[in-house]
């Protein structure tokens, strides 16, 4: 899996199911392929359950420049 900070892709490149509207507000629509960020997504499964995993990514508010802040998802 990866993501764009926009949706998260399956191994074959589909929005995952439940996956999409990751960044909901007027950034995305600016930049609807993904983020112009960089190295802002971190996917860890949990120990007891390799089937599950957590998304750790950075979004974007737009004030004239991209801002970063951590969301957990």
């Amino acid at each position: 899996m990866a993501s764009n900070g926009i949706w998260i892709a399956n191994a074959t490149g589909d929005t995952m199911m439940n996956g999409g509207g990751l960044n909901p507000g007027g950034i995305t629509s600016n930049w609807p392929n993904g983020l112009p960020m960089t190295a802002n997504n971190i996917f860890l499964s949990f120990s007891n359950d390799t089937n599950k995993f957590m998304l750790f990514h950075h979004t974007a508010n737009f004030d004239g420049y991209p801002t970063q802040q951590t969301i957990f998802i």
